[in-house]
């Protein structure tokens, strides 16, 4: 919600405009803490040697990167297409982030 939240165009302009956009990333930043605050939380779980805990940040890193490199490639083509082969069409942008928000994560799950 606060993805689509943020790509969406209110009609109000000035100050309220301005609100909208700081509560609006606001909420984003709250949203990426409370997913990556019990990620970095379970190495100290997950082993007690240091050099464990420094391999398996190594690897959520280089792992993280990779949606990433997806997202980079993919997002404007697709609110392209969704907006009309117009890159900055916000229904495009929304269209883009509900898709991408629905779509289901694959990797690592068992069958």
């Amino acid at each position: 919600m606060a993805a689509s939240t943020s790509v969406a165009v209110p009609s109000f302009n000035g100050a309220p405009r301005l609100v909208y956009a700081c509560v609006t990333l606001s909420l984003m930043v709250l949203a990426c803490i409370a997913i990556n605050s019990p990620c970095s939380a379970m190495r100290g779980v997950l082993t007690t040697s240091a050099e464990g805990r420094a391999s398996a940040s190594g690897y959520r890193f280089v792992m993280t990167l990779w949606p990433v490199f997806i997202i980079f490639n993919t997002a404007i083509p697709m609110a392209e297409y969704f907006g009309g082969s117009d890159p900055h069409s916000a229904k495009g942008w929304q269209m883009t982030i509900g898709v991408m928000a629905t779509a289901p994560p694959r990797a690592g799950q068992r069958h």
